[in-house]
Formats: C-alpha cells, sequence, structure tokens
C-alpha cells in the first residue's frame, strides 16, 4: 500500500509524502527495498530541480 501511495504522491508532485512512504515499503519488504532507493533517488531529485537546492541533489545521488 506504501508504494501505491508514494506513485500517487510522485505524480502530485509531492515528493515529502513520497520519500516517506517509499522508506515505509523497504522498511516493510526489504529483499525489494532497491526499487524504493531509486524512486526516493527520484522525489529527491525533483524536489531539487523544484526548489533549487543542492542538498537535494547530494541526497538523489546517495540513494540511487
Amino acid at each position: 500500500m506504501h508504494e501505491l501511495v508514494a506513485r500517487v504522491a510522485f505524480i502530485m508532485e509531492k515528493f515529502d509524502k513520497c520519500i516517506f512512504h517509499n522508506k515505509k515499503a523497504s522498511e516493510i519488504n526489504q529483499a525489494g527495498a532497491f526499487k524504493n532507493f531509486s524512486d526516493i533517488g527520484l522525489a529527491y531529485y525533483r524536489m531539487g530541480i523544484n526548489e533549487n537546492n543542492p542538498k537535494h541533489f547530494d541526497q538523489a545521488f546517495a540513494y540511487c
């Protein structure tokens, strides 16, 4: 369920919620967490673009 909410949040450009729900999903399914980490990285990247904040780019590269 967290993955679905994260996808909807990404589409709606609610990147902080997307990150939150992807982190929850990765805690529940640790074997498949690599997919969630990739989505977290994309959300941080988009946050960096929208906010022009280099801190978000650093986080994006850490997750991707």
